[in-house]
C-alpha cells in the first residue's frame, strides 16, 4: 500500500493523498511508515485538540460505505518541513487577452535596423512582426520610443506625444499599429510618468516662472555631485493620446519614485555599506523618495481612466497596465491594488523575483516562486520574467545580466519552461529564446550614461549596456541587424553560433514548444503544485481539478548530472503514464519516450517536460484549522 503526503500551503492547509480504495481501514493507513511518523508526531495532543495551540488531533469520517476510518490531521506548525506549495487554479473565468498571451519585450533601438543607421527603428519592428507571431506571441511590449536627446537611453523625455526621430516617424508608428491589428496582434507601449528632460518644453517654461509649467516639477536645490545625472520629475499623464491611436495599454516606469517626502530632506546612507566609494542607487537609504502612499492613489486614478476607456468607444477590449517598481517582494504586491476589485491598480505589477542573481540552488527559485504566489491579493492574475533591459543599481548588488549570462545557456531553456507553464503571464526580453548573452565591451564602446558616470575603472558594474545589444538574426555580418556599416553598440561575438536562424541553436524551437504548450487547458487554467527534491532538483504540475491529465515539469539546478529523480512521489502522480513532451538541449530522451516517473535522469541545467495520464482516482484528506479546533474533511480526487 502506497501513500504519498502532499502538504498544500493555502492558508494553513495540509492535504495528504493516497491511492487507496474507497474503503480502507485504520490499519492499512497505520501500515504506512509516513503516516506512523506522522501519528507519533501528534499524538502526545490528542487531548488538546480544541485548545488555542492544538497541534493535532484524531477524527473519524464516513467513507461512501459507512465504514469509518481514521483521518490523519497534520498542523499548520509541522507544515514548514515540507519544502512543497499548492495553488488552485488562477482564475475561473474566461481568460483576457492579456492573461492568455506571452508579452515580448523588445529594446527599439537593439530590434532590428531597417535604414541602415545601426540604430533599430519602427520599420525594424514592423518588418519583422511576422517573426514574432510566429514564436507563438500575440503581444509586444516596446520600450521608450518617445522624443528625447537620448542622455539616459530614451528615458528623459522631451516631448510625450512625438516619436523620436532615431526611431521613425509618427507615420511609421501608425502603421505599425495597424500591421499590429491585421496581424491580431496587442501593442504596449512604455509610459515615463515620473520626470521628463531638462529639455522638454515645460520644463524650460517652469524656468522661465511659467504659472502653470512650474507647478509640473519640485524643486530643491541639489544636494549630490555635479556629476550625478539630474533628471526633473513630472506628473501628469499623456495616456489618452496614445490611446486614441490605438495603443492596448502602458508600462509604467519606475512608478515608485513618482512622489518624494515633502521636506525633502536628504537621504541617509544605507548601513549595509560602507559609503566610502559608493556609487550605487542602494548606497543610500531612500525611504523619503521612494515607495509613498501617494503613488498608489495616483496608479488608481490611471487605472480607473484605463478602465473607462476600455468600456467606452467601438472598442471594447481591456487597456492594461503595466508597473515596474524596483523595491521589495511585499511593496511590489502592492501595485495590484488595496484588495478589491474598485481599488485595483496594476494588471500586471512586474515580478522581479527572478531577475535577481539567484544562487543556483532549486530551493533558492522554490522560495522566490512561492514569495510571489503566497502573497498574491485575491484575484490577482501572476507574471514571470528571467531577464529584464535594467539598470543593477536599483536592485542592489543583484545583476541583470541576461538569463544565459547570468546562470547558462542550458538553464536559460530551463527557466523557460518554468515561466511559461507557471500560471500567469510570462514576459520574455527580445533575444531570451534564442539564448543570447552579455556582451562584453570596452569602456569607449559603451553609451549607457550610468556606465559613462561611474569611469573607465568601475563601468562594468554600472552599465545597461551588456544586456541591451543587437539581436542576433543571422551569421552575416552584424547579424543581419543592419545593412550599415556599424551598430550603436557591437554585436555580440557569439553570433554565428547564436542565432535565429541557425538550425544547431535548439533554443528557438524549444522556446516555440513551450508557447505553444501553453494552450492547454491544464496551463491556463489548471491548479499547481510544485516541490523541491533535495536542493537542486525543482518540479512542478499543472493539472485541471477532477482531471486525470496534466503537464509536469522537472528542472535540475545543480552542475552534476541526477538520477533516478522521483518525481512520481514528489508530484503525487501515481499509476501514470509520462510521456516527454520537451526537453532541454542537453537531454537524453527524446520527444515521445515514455519513461518513468519514479526514475528520471537529468543533465546539468537540463530541464524536462511532460505530458501525464492517469487511470487511478486517489482521495484527498484535506485538514484546514478553524480557530481553535482542527477539522478534516474527505475529498475525492480524479
Amino acid at each position: 500500500m502506497k501513500w504519498a503526503i502532499e502538504p498544500t500551503l493555502i492558508g494553513s492547509v495540509i492535504e495528504i493523498k493516497t491511492e487507496l480504495p474507497i474503503q480502507w481501514k485504520i490499519a492499512d493507513i497505520s501500515s504506512s511508515p509516513s503516516v506512523k511518523i506522522l501519528l507519533s508526531l501528534h499524538s502526545h495532543y490528542l487531548k488538546h485538540i480544541t485548545a488555542q495551540r492544538a497541534l493535532g488531533g484524531s477524527v473519524y469520517v464516513a467513507s461512501e460505505t459507512v465504514n469509518m476510518s481514521l483521518c490523519v490531521l497534520l498542523c499548520a506548525l509541522i507544515a514548514p518541513a515540507f519544502a512543497s506549495l499548492s495553488w488552485g487554479p488562477p482564475t475561473e473565468d474566461q481568460l483576457d487577452w492579456w492573461q492568455d498571451t506571452v508579452i515580448y519585450h523588445i529594446f527599439p533601438k537593439s530590434f532590428k535596423d531597417s535604414n541602415g543607421d545601426g540604430i533599430g527603428d519602427i520599420k525594424g519592428i514592423t518588418n519583422n512582426l511576422d517573426y514574432i507571431k510566429g514564436l507563438g506571441v500575440k503581444t509586444i511590449w516596446i520600450s521608450s520610443l518617445y522624443e528625447s536627446p537620448d542622455v539616459d537611453s530614451g528615458y528623459d523625455v522631451s516631448n510625450f506625444t512625438n516619436i523620436d526621430p532615431r526611431f521613425g516617424s509618427m507615420e511609421d508608428f501608425k502603421e505599425l499599429l495597424g500591421e499590429i491589428e491585421r496581424k491580431k496582434m496587442k501593442l504596449i507601449m512604455d509610459f515615463v510618468p515620473n520626470h521628463s528632460s531638462d529639455q522638454h518644453e515645460w520644463f524650460q517654461k517652469a524656468l522661465r516662472n511659467d504659472s502653470e509649467c512650474r507647478d509640473y516639477y519640485v524643486w530643491a536645490n541639489p544636494q549630490m555631485p555635479n556629476s550625478f545625472l539630474k533628471l526633473p520629475p513630472n506628473n501628469w499623464e499623456i495616456m489618452k493620446f496614445w490611446l486614441d491611436l490605438g495603443v492596448d495599454g502602458f508600462a509604467m516606469r519606475s512608478v515608485n519614485l513618482m512622489f518624494e517626502d515633502k521636506d525633502l530632506q536628504v537621504e541617509q546612507p544605507n548601513i549595509i555599506f560602507d559609503g566610502t566609494d559608493c556609487i550605487r542607487y542602494e548606497c543610500l537609504n531612500h525611504s523619503r523618495t521612494r515607495d509613498q502612499p501617494q503613488v498608489f492613489e495616483l496608479l488608481a486614478y490611471f487605472r480607473r481612466k484605463l478602465d473607462n476607456y476600455s468600456t467606452s468607444g467601438e472598442r471594447k477590449e481591456t487597456r492594461i497596465l503595466i508597473t515596474e517598481a524596483y523595491t521589495s517582494n511585499d511593496e511590489a504586491i502592492k501595485y495590484y491594488g488595496f484588495g478589491n476589485t474598485s481599488d485595483g491598480i496594476a494588471h500586471v505589477p512586474l515580478n522581479l523575483n527572478l531577475v535577481s542573481d539567484l544562487d543556483e540552488g532549486a530551493d533558492v527559485f522554490f522560495t522566490a516562486i512561492s514569495n510571489w504566489m503566497n502573497n498574491l491579493p485575491a484575484g490577482a492574475w501572476p507574471n514571470w520574467m528571467v531577464s529584464s533591459l535594467d539598470e543593477t543599481a536599483e536592485i542592489g548588488n543583484q545583476d541583470l545580466s541576461r538569463v544565459a549570462t547570468r546562470h547558462s545557456p542550458y538553464l536559460a531553456d530551463s527557466l523557460n519552461m518554468i515561466i511559461l507553464l507557471l500560471p500567469g503571464t510570462p514576459i520574455t526580453y527580445y533575444g531570451e529564446e534564442i539564448g543570447m548573452e552579455d556582451t562584453n565591451m570596452t569602456f569607449d564602446q559603451i553609451m549607457d550614461i550610468k556606465g559613462k558616470m561611474a569611469g573607465q575603472n568601475r563601468y562594468l558594474e554600472a552599465s545597461r549596456d551588456f544586456q541591451r545589444t543587437p539581436f542576433q538574426w543571422n551569421s552575416q555580418k552584424f547579424s543581419g541587424f543592419t545593412n550599415g556599416n556599424t551598430t550603436w553598440l557591437p554585436v555580440n561575438q557569439n553570433y554565428p553560433a547564436v542565432n535565429m536562424e541557425d538550425k544547431k541553436n535548439g533554443h528557438l524551437s524549444i522556446y516555440k514548444n513551450l508557447v505553444a504548450l501553453r494552450k492547454e487547458p491544464a496551463i491556463q487554467k489548471g491548479e499547481t503544485f510544485i516541490e523541491v527534491i533535495g536542493s537542486r532538483a525543482l518540479t512542478f504540475k499543472r493539472s485541471l481539478r477532477g482531471h486525470n491529465e496534466g503537464i509536469a515539469v522537472a528542472v535540475n539546478f545543480g552542475e552534476d548530472q541526477l538520477e533516478y529523480i522521483n518525481i512520481k512521489e514528489a508530484l503525487n502522480i501515481y499509476n501514470a503514464i509520462f510521456t516527454v513532451a520537451i526537453t532541454g538541449n542537453r537531454s537524453i530522451y527524446n520527444v515521445g519516450d515514455k519513461v518513468d516517473p519514479a526514475s528520471i535522469s537529468l543533465e546539468p541545467h537540463d530541464g524536462l517536460v511532460f505530458k501525464y495520464s492517469s487511470s487511478t482516482a486517489s482521495i484527498s484528506l484535506v485538514c484546514f484549522t478553524l480557530n481553535p479546533a482542527l477539522i478534516a474533511v474527505l475529498r475525492y480526487v480524479r
